[in-house]
């Protein structure tokens, strides 16, 4: 899959847990049994899409998506692993600016 690039691929999901925060939007979406967040910035007109977790892992889709203040919280389950379940992610948005 490629990103704001020419070589695009399509892609069709379901986007969940709309939030704005600022000029962003955030959501997240699976594809391929892997989560992404999505920020679409309005000033900008621009996407950037992430990969969440690691390629490893066979995920079900987030049950609970929330920014709380810089930072940014994902829930999710690993299909593979059903000993690590739930999980809860927590990260300060700003590493998404790196």
């Amino acid at each position: 899959m490629y990103l704001n690039k020419p070589e695009n691929q399509s892609c069709a999901s379901v986007a969940r847990f709309y939030q704005i925060d600022g000029y962003y939007i955030y959501f997240t979406f699976m594809w391929y049994d892997r989560v992404y967040l999505c920020r679409y910035s309005e000033k900008t007109k621009k996407s950037e899409i992430f990969a969440i977790l690691t390629d490893e892992m066979q995920l079900k889709e987030c049950s609970f998506f929330k920014i709380l203040g810089d930072d940014i919280v994902i829930a999710f389950e690993d299909k593979g692993n059903l000993e690590k379940n739930p999980s809860l992610c927590v990260f300060n948005k700003k590493i998404l600016d790196i």
